[in-house]
């Protein structure tokens, strides 16, 4: 039960960030068996182009995991070129900045899990969901 009214939350919430800025969602399955593990990469390419470089903002939720950890997160330009990275805390907006983050280019997100979802509850891969925004 808690888990759908964490669900119904995010997608409410998802929906007022929406239609107040320009947002896109994801959701993707990522592993957090390892440090050195693959990235999961957002299916699609958005033009979400800053509105300051050097900054965009992730907000996620984990789906099936322990949303006490951070995930690790990475904006990511149009040729899987890795931007910036931070290690994101769910449920609240967070910057992910870097330099190489620029105007003139489109951008979505890369992550991984934190590897506590699978050394202390043994998930090997994690569900993450949640948009990225070019406004705070």
């Amino acid at each position: 039960m808690k888990k759908l009214l964490a669900l119904v939350f995010t997608v409410m919430l998802m929906t007022l960030v929406v239609s107040s800025a320009m947002a896109y969602t994801f959701t993707m399955s990522v592993q957090c068996t390892s440090a050195s593990g693959e990235l999961t990469y957002a299916s699609d390419m958005y033009p979400l182009h800053p509105s300051v470089s050097g900054l965009f903002y992730i907000y996620h939720n984990c789906q099936n995991g322990d949303n006490t950890y951070t995930n690790l997160f990475h904006a990511v330009r149009y040729n899987r070129w890795l931007c910036g990275q931070k290690w994101v805390t769910p449920r609240a907006l967070i910057p992910i900045e870097s330099n190489a983050i620029t105007r003139e280019y489109n951008y979505t997100v890369a992550a991984r899990g934190n590897t506590k979802h699978y050394e202390l509850d043994g998930l090997s891969r994690v569900t993450l969901s949640g948009y990225y925004t070019n406004n705070d």
